[in-house]
């Protein structure tokens, strides 16, 4: 049996239809289940080697360390190798499909998508942005010019220079220069992240995020929390 972290739990109406989604990140399960109206049914953080005996069936895992591509709607059913017909396929908007390699028995969903999301939404305000998730040994980066996404990837980073590296580097091939992007990251340990910027004159701001808690009663983890969270109160994407 795993080390409990966090459980929070409520008594569901029995008309109440719940989605759940979950996901194992470096020895750390995170589960989220939230009733039809987006209230937060049962949230559960744990230490363990494996996943727990519980029924996950019917939940969604959310992966992480999946590469992925983002590709324009026009060229989708072009024939373009390595694109087509790959499971895993849904759109993030109206212009974007998300590509991975995700497949198998059990429902999955790449972290980017909800990434991409909260990335879009901050960029609607931005217009210029650098967006990083800071994940342990890797980080997510997407890039908006003028609210539109230039680049996303995953790339290993295993400090909080490498981290630096790959945000700054996004932010010089969108050819803007770094006074005019605003930075934000996501992450549970971002203090050195911050501190490498802030040697540098660039200020990088913690990304917004919300949960059903309390201010200053928030789980370990958020992060995790926030985006799983986050893919099951937002409309769920479309299958490709």
């Amino acid at each position: 049996m795993g080390n409990r972290l966090w459980e929070y739990r409520t008594t569901p109406t029995a008309e109440s239809e719940l989605q759940a989604a979950f996901c194992m990140v470096d020895g750390v399960f995170h589960f989220i289940q939230c009733n039809s109206e987006g209230g937060l049914a049962l949230h559960i953080i744990e230490e363990s080697s494996s996943l727990p005996e519980m029924d996950l069936k019917s939940a969604i895992e959310m992966e992480f360390k999946t590469p992925f591509a983002l590709l324009p709607k026009v060229f989708h059913e072009t024939g373009i190798p390595g694109y087509t017909g790959i499971t895993g396929n849904v759109s993030l908007d109206e212009n974007t499909v998300l590509c991975s390699g995700i497949s198998g028995t059990q429902a999955q969903v790449h972290v980017a998508l909800p990434l991409y999301r909260h990335a879009k939404s901050i960029a609607e305000k931005s217009k210029n942005l650098v967006y990083c998730y800071a994940q342990n040994a890797y980080c997510f980066v997407f890039v908006f010019k003028n609210e539109i996404c230039e680049l996303a990837n995953i790339y290993p980073a295993v400090n909080e220079s490498e981290v630096m590296y790959f945000c700054m580097a996004g932010a010089k091939k969108s050819g803007l220069d770094v006074r005019q992007i605003d930075f934000v990251l996501l992450g549970n340990n971002t203090k050195t992240i911050t501190a490498a910027f802030e040697r540098f004159g660039i200020a990088i701001q913690p990304a917004p995020i919300e949960l059903p808690y309390k201010l200053g009663e928030y789980p370990p983890y958020p992060a995790e929390s926030f985006l799983l969270y986050q893919y099951l109160t937002c409309a769920l994407p479309v299958e490709n």
